[in-house]
């Protein structure tokens, strides 16, 4: 591993080795990594490498939405013309957007594939960026790159003596920049061409607190003076502008970005507004849920432009325009479960049929669904503000779902509504006064008290000697899920457990179970375990 000059990078080696380890754990307990599918590769990123840097406080864009972000560029058509093209993601954390680029398009996979001499010439330039000094910061970088391993570890295992190659391909895809600018410090490619984008795809950082030290570091740098001239709120507001600047003529646009830039009527924001439609066709701007993300509940849309070839082209077709109320998860549940309803396919069809014919889109695109609407540019020109959701009524956000209509109730109704709620605080105040006095008979011990506990941490386990389905003469086997167990093994002599014994998971969301003593279960080392050695405590 190298940094940005080319020199040797030992940190980003150690924290790679250990990031390799890990995946090897995992293909021990549940499977090679070679031949598995592109569903389980995009899941194993929001499980796995998710895992690895969530304490490093990243907001991971969601696989279902880096999808449809592919497939409304069309990057992920068998018929795209890559030869010669130049994507990135400028701030790419640990390269969602790049990685399911290569799991969408078979043919860019494809090129990856050394030739007879052993070569990777793969045609196209993918650049992923972000900064960073601390081995911690590090991390994303290198699960970035550990994220690519994943993707062509079929290619890889094929080409076992072309290490050196995907060590150089990692090299150049994945780029840290160790200084407190990252990627804002690097604008080669506003003035030169032969550097700027034909794609960028990307969810910049939403930051507003200490935007002011970066741009008072980039007005003060020799390299970056003068080339930020917009000066609107918050680093994703930075991030638009490098953006922008940073795209061929012609070049095409995909960023997820938070409610300001489209709402804020600061001078700031309406500048950038201004700056946007100076330089860029505006093609779309798409409403995700509040729940979208994982960590936060921003407001965000999707905003797609392509940069114009000359600063005096006037836009001269409307705006398409949709509202997303669900992505195919459940947002409220911490495990973000598959669910039927997903309104980004209708969303993703409904843009590229406006795409192909913009002026008359109007007419027979908007009538398809009552999710999209199709608006003059003059909307956007002459508007205080972009927040799509609000040209839309509160009866048409009922129809679509996005509202619950208003439920009319009678006198009576209110009456007994109002008693009701008056009987269940009753019982709620004698409820809490009864745990109020329990508590206070409870006396605090210390885990660490060797006479009353004992932790401990389970074995792994390989899973070809796992089961899925009970029986009576087989063992439980509990892992990160501490409620219900992964599988069953098959253990005659395993002793019953002596002790009354909490399990917690160690890995993913925080959980925990009571075993009681007498009951026969196996732990891995994917859960811990507290043994209550006496009888008084649980």
């Amino acid at each position: 591993f190298v940094d940005e000059h080319g020199n040797a990078n030992l940190s980003q080696s150690y924290l790679f080795a250990y990031s390799l380890k890990h995946l090897q754990e995992y293909s021990e307990e549940f499977g090679s990594l070679t031949k598995i599918s592109k569903q389980f590769k995009t899941r194993l990123y929001e499980s796995f490498l998710k895992q690895e840097v969530e304490a490093l406080g990243q907001y991971f864009t969601p696989r279902v939405i880096v999808q449809a972000v592919i497939r409304m560029a069309g990057l992920d058509d068998p018929t795209f013309s890559y030869r010669g093209k130049r994507i990135c993601d400028p701030f790419c954390g640990v390269g969602g957007f790049l990685m399911e680029l290569l799991n969408l398009n078979e043919n860019i996979m494809a090129a990856f594939r050394p030739d007879a001499s052993g070569k990777i010439d793969e045609g196209f330039v993918l650049n992923g960026f972000d900064k960073g000094f601390e081995k911690d910061d590090e991390r994303t970088i290198i699960m970035a790159k550990a994220n690519m391993l994943i993707y062509l570890a079929e290619i890889l295992f094929q080409n076992p003596t072309c290490t050196q190659e995907f060590a150089a391909l990692f090299n150049r895809t994945f780029t840290l920049f160790k200084d407190n600018l990252g990627t804002f410090g690097y604008v080669d490619a506003f003035t030169d061409e032969s550097k700027q984008y034909d794609y960028i795809l990307s969810n910049p950082p939403y930051v507003i607190s200490g935007t002011k030290i970066i741009k008072e570091e980039l007005r003060k740098t020799a390299k970056t003076k003068g080339k930020y001239t917009v000066n609107a709120v918050g680093l994703e507001s930075l991030g638009l502008e490098w953006i922008v600047n940073s795209l061929k003529p012609g070049g095409k646009t995909f960023v997820v970005i938070p409610d300001g830039i489209l709402g804020r009527v600061v001078p700031g924001s309406k500048r950038l507004r201004k700056f946007i439609l100076d330089n860029c066709y505006l093609d779309a701007i798409v409403s995700l849920p509040v729940r979208a993300f994982f960590a936060n509940y921003e407001h965000t849309y999707i905003i797609a432009l392509t940069k114009k070839d000359s600063l005096s082209a006037r836009q001269d077709f409307p705006v398409f325009t949709y509202l997303v109320s669900n992505i195919g998860e459940r947002l409220t549940s911490v495990k973000r479960e598959a669910i039927d309803d997903n309104d980004l396919p209708e969303m993703i069809r409904l843009f590229k049929t406006y795409s192909a014919s913009k002026s008359t889109a109007k007419d027979y695109v908007a009538p398809l669904s009552r999710r999209c609407k199709i608006f003059s540019f003059e909307t956007f020109e002459k508007g205080d503000h972009w927040v799509i959701d609000r040209w839309w009524t509160e009866e048409e956000k009922i129809e679509i779902g996005m509202f619950e209509a208003p439920h009319t109730v009678t006198k009576n109704e209110l009456d007994q509504a109002i008693s009701d709620f008056q009987v269940s605080l009753s019982e709620y105040e004698a409820f809490a006064e009864k745990i109020e006095q329990s508590i206070s008979k409870f006396t605090y011990k210390s885990l660490g008290d060797k006479k009353l506990f004992s932790l401990r941490i389970g074995k792994r386990k390989l899973k070809n000697n796992v089961v899925k389905h009970s029986s009576t003469d087989l063992v439980p086997i509990f892992s990160a899920n501490t409620t219900e167990p992964f599988g069953y093994i098959s253990a005659p002599n395993y002793p019953a457990s002596e002790y009354n014994t909490i399990l917690w998971g160690i890995d993913g969301n925080f959980n925990f179970s009571i075993q009681r003593k007498g009951r026969k279960y196996i732990i891995t080392d994917h859960c811990g375990a507290i043994d209550i050695l006496v009888e008084d405590i649980l």
